[in-house]
């Protein structure tokens, strides 16, 4: 085979993986998926014995925005299953969700109620509402939303409010158990205006700190600081802020000694991260 022939060949996959396979990872690099059926009969636990598989490549086969490729987020979800409810000829299974980044995100449901069978796909629509598609939708979008924050001030704008607009269908569905807290976190995040900001300043700061342009990083972390500031006197330990901080302490504390202010970051976050106060604390002494 000649070298135009190997040059079109490369061009050709390339072009095919553009479209097909090799985006389907763009947006969810991995998917953990723990499943608890303990409270559930053997009969459902055969039912639903696919049921990580198909909530995996719900994940993984979404193409959730061509505008949004290469995000790679890890997700780890676990799902609690609570029993079995009827409504009416439907048999709805009952279960809590935990949604889990890793890092800095982190969602918890403690109600859903979706109809099941073996072996049953969970498709994306985002039209079409059906109760464990929309919610996976809903907290995938909410998650997006959270990770495109960090590359523009409040770029997760657009996600926000799609999941907002699931959590509107969702309520007016005949699946409505726990869809008005859905609606509440939606309100709760995007009202956290300088809790947004903070995460931008943060991931902006550690840019700089990469480039050793320290007085580009002084700047993003004294933003940062002020909109820390901001965020917790008019919500006390707020939630999601909160377990933002917690999931960059090691960021915080690893911070280059020759970077100046670092102290000022390191003691602010004894104010603000009260809960991790000693490693902090551990850390200033370190500093030099």
């Amino acid at each position: 085979m000649n070298r135009k022939s190997i040059n079109f060949l490369i061009k050709f996959f390339i072009l095919f993986c553009s479209f097909t396979f090799c985006n389907l990872n763009a947006q969810f690099k991995t998917v953990k998926i723990t499943i608890d059926n303990q409270r559930l009969k053997e009969g459902d636990k055969q039912i639903t014995s696919n049921i990580n598989e198909s909530i995996r490549n719900f994940f993984l086969l979404t193409n959730w925005g061509d505008e949004i490729q290469d995000l790679q987020i890890t997700l780890d979800i676990q799902v609690l299953f609570e029993g079995i409810a009827d409504k009416g000829s439907e048999r709805l299974f009952s279960a809590q969700l935990l949604f889990n980044t890793g890092i800095d995100q982190r969602y918890f449901s403690k109600t859903i109620q979706f109809p099941y069978s073996f072996g049953q796909n969970i498709n994306y629509s985002p039209v079409i509402f059906e109760p464990l598609s929309s919610a996976l939708e809903f907290y995938g979008s909410t998650i997006i939303a959270g990770e495109l924050d960090t590359y523009e001030k409040f770029g997760g704008t657009s996600f926000y409010e799609k999941s907002r607009e699931i959590a509107m269908r969702g309520m007016s569905s005949q699946y409505r158990r726990g869809w008005s807290d859905r609606l509440e976190l939606i309100d709760l995040l995007t009202k956290y205006r300088d809790s947004r900001l903070a995460k931008f300043n943060f991931y902006d700061g550690m840019a700089y700190i990469e480039e050793n342009d320290y007085d580009g990083a002084e700047l993003a972390f004294s933003e940062m600081i002020n909109n820390l500031n901001k965020t917790f006197k008019r919500f006390p330990r707020e939630h999601y802020t909160t377990i933002f901080l917690k999931g960059h302490i090691e960021d915080f504390i690893n911070l280059n000694d020759e970077f100046q202010y670092k102290k000022i970051i390191l003691n602010k976050l004894l104010i603000f991260d009260p809960d991790n106060l000693k490693k902090y604390q551990d850390a200033i002494s370190k500093s030099k």
